[in-house]
């Protein structure tokens, strides 16, 4: 660290030096020129400015390039790879989308798939409606198809904002184009709809309301703290500051399934990830709703 230190502080020196010189030296070279009499001294240095700051871009390069060479070579690595790091893929695609951009549709999901059948079974409200002719698949697959099309109504305003909005910013400003814009909440809808399915299973299965919250809300939200965790061992960080046990995150969160760089890349490998997603999804409520017809019900 000290050795880091002292090359650095003789770069800037020597930095400092070679412009006192250089400045001195384009002074003379304007001095000797013709038409020097008839300049201003206001001219005269916005002349001498322009010409030591091209000097300068070159100098910093010259330097930077020879102290990366001096350094050790993990320490160079590192700088590199923290110089071409892809900011576009980490902020917009594993940030946003996979982590702040769920983070509401999470808590709606938790919400509402465990008072759509948990906490009716609870307050003993559901007891009313099955004493009803109404049999239980219809009260499951309308609560299932309610859960769903809100969602997917959520999904469809947040696309349509987006994309209204990246047409006012235009693509001059940014990179992400329309068709990623799309495959993203296509991609974010598809995995909170695997997550709802998990938290439509849990307020299906059990009869207190606060057992369907703990098991289903929490199952959720360990999937977005893994995926956050999970972010800082990903293969988005530089080695700089990556933590490759923070890597094992990411085999444990469903969220991990949905692919935001493949996306961004182009990388199809992302379709069969998400086709996993929606096999979760139709799963989970699958069974909810055979376990909504056997399940006893308190009285």
């Amino acid at each position: 660290e000290n050795e880091i230190s002292n090359m650095s502080s003789s770069a800037i020196i020597s930095y400092r030096a070679e412009m006192d010189v250089k400045e001195q030296q384009i002074r003379q070279e304007l001095m000797q020129e013709e038409g020097y009499d008839s300049l201003t001294e206001e001219q005269i240095e916005l002349e001498v400015a322009n010409r030591l700051n091209k000097y300068s871009n070159q100098l910093i390069a010259n330097k930077t390039g020879t102290l990366i060479e001096e350094l050790p070579t993990e320490v160079a690595t590192a700088l590199q790879e923290l110089g071409a790091m892809d900011i576009y893929s980490l902020v917009i695609g594993s940030i946003y989308f996979r982590i702040a951009g769920l983070l509401l549709p999470l808590i709606y999901i938790i919400m509402t798939a465990n008072n759509l059948i948990a906490s009716q079974v609870d307050t003993g409200s559901m007891a009313y409606v099955l004493s009803t002719p109404t049999k239980r698949i219809t009260v499951s697959i309308t609560q299932m198809v309610y859960l769903i099309a809100s969602l997917f109504a959520m999904f469809v305003f947040t696309t349509i904002t987006g994309l209204i909005c990246l047409f006012i910013v235009g693509s001059g400003s940014i990179t992400i184009s329309y068709v990623d814009m799309l495959l993203f909440n296509l991609g974010a809808f598809i995995t909170t709809f695997a997550i709802s399915g998990i938290c439509f299973l849990a307020s299906s299965w059990f009869n207190r309301s606060k057992q369907s919250m703990a098991v289903g809300g929490g199952i959720s939200m360990f999937f977005l703290v893994a995926t956050i965790l999970g972010l800082f061992g990903s293969s988005v960080m530089p080695q700089a500051i990556k933590i490759q046990a923070m890597d094992y995150f990411n085999y444990v969160s469903l969220i991990s399934l949905y692919d935001t760089v493949a996306i961004m890349d182009g990388n199809i490998k992302f379709v069969w990830k998400l086709a996993i997603l929606l096999g979760v999804g139709i799963v989970t409520y699958f069974i909810s709703i055979k376990k909504f017809q056997k399940k006893d019900l308190p009285l």
